[in-house]
Parts: C-alpha cells; sequence; structure tokens
C-alpha cells in the first residue's frame, strides 16, 4: 500500500501497482499524481514535494579516494539515500576563498512547477506635457478645412466655397449650362427636336449635380465641391438626386403654379392640362418603380417598399397639388383672387424649400415629409435657416433672368423674331454665374446644416435604437400569459 496526503489534507491509500499514475481525490475533486515508492521519503505532511537542500555530504578528512568515488562513481546515490548532485553550492564557493554567486538560485512554484520570474517595476509615468508646448502640423492644402471647420456661420460657408477647387467646379457648371442652352436654341431654330431633347436632358442633368452637392457636403463631410455629376452611376449620381431635387421643387411650387394655371386658363382648359400632368407624373412614378427594381432577381424584389409605396407617394403628392386649385374651382373664385392666392402658396412654398430638399436629399425616405417633422428641422435648424433660404431666392431669381435674357436675345438673332427684351444681351451671362454660385451656396448651406444638426432631426430610418431587454422580457412575457389557453 501506498499512503500519502492531497494538498488539501486528505490521507489517500492505493495498491503499490499504482504508482506514478494519476487519481482524483474525492474530497477536493483534484487530479494527484500517485507518488512513487522512491519519492514516499521526500514528501511534506501536506502532500507536496520537499524543496529543501539535502543535507551535506560527508567528507572524509584526508581520504580522497573515498570523495572521487562520491563524485566520479558509478552509482547515483549517496549513503543517506538521496541523489548525489554534482553542483557547486555557494558554500564550497565561499570556502575556496571566491565570491558567491549574487543571482539567487531559481525558484519554482511547489503547486503548478513553473518558473518564478521576478516582476519588473514599471518605471515612474513622465509629467504631463502642456498642451501648448506640443507641436501641431499645419494643413498643408489651402482648402483642407476640417469637417467642422465652416459649420459655424455662414460666412465660413463663403470662404470655403470661394478657394479654387470650389470656383473651379462653380465654373465648369457655368460652361455646361451656357453652352447646353446656346446648342439647344441653335438646334431647335434649325427644326431639329431629337438633339435638343439630348440638350435638355443635359440641363436637367445640372439639377442632378446640386443634388450631389448637397448629399457630398452633408453625409459625406466633404468641404469640396463634387465634380459634374460625380461617379456618372445612373441611379445614385443622375436618378436619385434629380428625383429628390424635382420632388421638393414640386412639392412646393405646383400647388401655387396650378391655382395660376387655373386663373389664367379657365377651369375647363385647366382641367386638360391637369390631366396631361397627372399622366406624365405617372408616367415618370412608374419609370422610378422600374430603376428602383433594374437589376433586381425577382425574388428579391420587394414589392411594398419598391414598387407600391413610392407609387402611393407620387399619388399622395398629385392630391396636395392639386387641392388649392380645387377648393378654387369649387368655390368659383374670379382670377385676381386666385392670383393672390398662388403667391400666398408660392411664398410659402418658397419659405419651406430649404427644409422639403433638405430632407428628400439626405433623410433617405419620403416619410419624413409628414408636416410635422419639416416644421422641426425648420425649427431644429434655427436662425441660421435664413441664410439657405436667402441663396435660393438670390439663385432661382438671377438663373431664370439669365436665361431669359441669353436665351431670348440668342432666338431672336437666330429667328429674327423679336423678343419683349430691352436688357442686353451680354447682361445675361452674369446673372447665370450669379445664379448658379448662388445655387451651389445654396446647396453647400444645407449640407452645412445636415452635419450640425442631423443628429437632432425627428427623421425615421437613421438609426438603430436597442430595445431595452427587460422590457421586452416583460412584454413577451405578459402577452403569452394575457394568451386565452386552449
Amino acid at each position: 500500500m501506498i499512503q500519502f496526503k492531497c494538498r488539501c489534507g486528505n490521507t489517500l491509500r492505493v495498491e503499490s501497482d499504482e504508482a506514478g499514475s494519476s487519481m482524483q481525490c474525492p474530497k477536493c475533486s483534484r487530479l494527484i499524481d500517485v507518488p512513487l515508492l522512491g519519492d514516499l521519503p521526500n514528501l511534506n505532511d501536506d502532500g507536496t514535494y520537499r524543496t529543501d537542500e539535502p543535507p551535506p555530504i560527508p567528507k572524509a578528512r584526508g581520504n580522497r579516494v573515498t570523495e572521487a568515488a562520491h563524485h566520479f562513481g558509478h552509482q547515483h546515490d549517496d549513503p543517506a539515500g538521496y541523489d548525489i548532485d554534482l553542483r557547486v553550492t555557494p558554500q564550497q564557493i565561499a570556502a575556496a576563498g571566491a565570491d558567491p554567486d549574487p543571482v539567487p538560485p531559481p525558484r519554482y512554484d511547489p503547486e503548478t512547477g513553473e518558473l518564478i520570474r521576478p516582476l519588473e517595476i514599471k518605471s515612474p509615468p513622465l509629467p504631463p506635457a502642456r498642451r501648448a508646448e506640443i507641436p501641431l502640423a499645419q494643413a498643408a492644402i489651402t482648402y483642407a478645412t476640417g469637417p467642422d471647420a465652416t459649420a459655424e456661420s455662414w460666412t465660413g460657408s463663403l470662404v470655403t466655397l470661394c478657394q479654387p477647387v470650389n470656383v473651379l467646379v462653380i465654373a465648369i457648371v457655368f460652361i455646361i449650362q451656357v453652352a447646353s442652352m446656346e446648342a439647344c436654341l441653335v438646334v431647335i431654330a434649325s427644326g431639329f427636336l431629337i438633339p435638343a431633347i439630348a440638350l435638355l436632358f443635359v440641363q436637367v442633368t445640372i439639377v442632378s449635380h446640386y443634388g450631389n452637392v448637397i448629399d457630398e457636403i452633408g453625409p459625406e463631410g466633404n468641404d469640396e465641391l463634387p465634380r459634374f455629376l460625380r461617379d456618372l452611376r445612373g441611379h445614385e449620381d443622375i436618378w436619385s438626386p434629380l428625383a429628390a431635387m424635382m420632388a421638393g421643387t414640386v412639392l412646393c411650387y405646383a400647388p401655387a403654379a396650378a391655382c395660376g394655371l387655373d386663373a389664367v386658363l379657365g377651369h375647363s382648359n385647366f382641367l386638360v392640362v391637369s390631366d396631361i400632368l397627372l399622366c406624365l407624373v405617372g408616367l415618370l412614378a412608374i419609370c422610378n418603380a422600374l430603376m428602383s427594381i433594374a437589376g433586381i432577381e425577382k425574388k428579391h424584389i420587394r414589392w411594398a417598399e419598391q414598387m407600391f409605396i413610392p407609387l402611393a407617394a407620387n399619388l399622395l403628392g398629385c392630391v396636395v397639388v392639386f387641392v388649392p386649385a380645387g377648393f378654387c374651382m369649387l368655390l368659383h373664385l374670379p382670377p385676381g383672387v386666385e392670383l393672390a392666392v398662388a403667391a400666398i402658396l408660392a411664398i410659402g412654398g418658397t419659405f419651406f424649400i430649404p427644409a422639403m430638399l433638405l430632407t428628400l436629399a439626405t433623410s433617405g425616405s419620403w416619410v419624413n415629409l409628414r408636416p410635422d417633422r419639416v416644421v422641426a428641422v425648420i425649427r431644429q435648424c434655427g436662425p441660421r435657416y435664413a441664410s439657405p433660404l436667402i441663396a435660393w431666392v438670390i439663385g432661382v431669381a438671377a438663373c431664370l433672368a439669365g436665361q431669359f435674357i441669353v436665351g431670348g436675345g440668342t432666338f431672336s438673332s437666330l429667328t429674327g423674331i423679336g423678343m419683349p427684351i430691352t436688357v442686353p444681351t451680354i447682361l445675361g451671362y452674369p446673372l447665370i454665374l450669379l445664379g448658379i454660385a448662388g445655387m451651389h451656396f445654396f446647396c453647400f448651406e444645407l449640407g452645412m446644416l445636415y452635419r450640425r444638426h442631423h443628429q437632432t432631426f425627428p427623421w425615421l430610418f437613421q438609426r438603430h435604437e436597442p430595445v431595452n431587454q427587460k422590457q421586452r422580457t416583460a412584454q413577451i412575457r405578459a402577452a403569452v400569459g394575457a394568451r386565452p389557453r386552449r
């Protein structure tokens, strides 16, 4: 029998043939090794192995034969039964007159057997440096300002917009605007309509560029205007910004335009024109829905989100557009009163159009056009909402006036038909340039308002809000408990 103790103090007895095997202590459930028969004298009372130094080797005074036999003999045990250790001890080094090794012998964990290494003491931390003494690198590019450098006031936006790269973009848009307009007038005067449609498409893509400016400055967080049509992606860079800009403009000004058409054309003629407009809106809605599912497999199409909801939104927009004109027709208002109503609606649409375009271009969902959310966007923007509003009025008025002057003068010189324009044609180009610059400033300011306030805008589908797990569990349990049992 082999009798030994576990480290927990429990005495264990096993057969001698189990020496060197492993077993589990029934008291502490620790896995321990059964000592060999030769290891029993080296065990402590707590079951651990002794790490004490063996007793000194008995030296025979003057008997070198016995000492040589101890060091160079074939036996491995000394007369006391311990293994012969031929390592030189510090005592022997001191007896020889030499300094003992100052390095202490290695120490091992008695339970795991791992080498115990000394811990390095961490040097005291350096004193904190003064912030003013730290050299900071300056921007190497003049227009590379921080993302929030221009978010403080409209003057910062104006300074950033005057940087060389932004001025170059405005100049390119001006050249495209004037060249396509002049070419379109020349083609129309020559009697070719199909090339004129292509040139009109170039004019329409400028509206897409303005939507890209809002996205680039706002959600993308850049201070540089995007190049014309950005990356030429059909849906992301042309159709989506064009739809957002056109939808916001139509929703703001179409009610006033409908009332004005009703006053000018009369009720019967207006009904015919409205039917044609409804057909065009339906065609555009179908095109928008088809483009949203283009390139998607049939089984992956979300019909409710990509087809039915957009069509319903367009139908609701048509109702909103024609409701004021319908009331004017039902009340049989005179044309002068209808024109006054149209003017009031146009002023109201001008006030709401920055918030409408900001919502459509950056929120990502048509459901955020609910009136209370649009009003909340205006309230969150605060006094700075006036800067894009003024820029819109100046930019649109200057651009339309410049195009009317230049287009009228060019068409009159090509066809010989006199136009009621007394202003020289050359003055239309500075007005077009002023209008394009004003529209870029308008879009730049909308992007800055998005950067500064988008966290507080009451928009849906902007962030994931996790549900409290305890509340969710309580709700599920309440619902399960309230369910009638069968």
